[in-house]
Parts: structure tokens; sequence; C-alpha cells
């Protein structure tokens, strides 16, 4: 239960500029692995 409340809830508690930020790790990330 806690992990499908953290996997689909987690975006919709988060604030925008958290989610934007989360993006923005995960665009690194990728292009660091490229």
């Amino acid at each position: 239960m806690e992990n499908r409340t953290c996997s689909s809830g987690s975006g919709k508690i988060m604030p925008p500029e958290q989610n934007r930020n989360n993006v923005a790790k995960r665009r690194t990330k990728i292009k660091q692995k490229i």
C-alpha cells in the first residue's frame, strides 16, 4: 500500500518546483550515462 501511494501520490503531493527538480536530476543522469 505504501509503495502504491509513493508511486502515484508522490508526484501529486510534491509541489511543481520539486517535480521540476526531479526531472532535471533525471535529465542530468541520462546525460551522464550517454
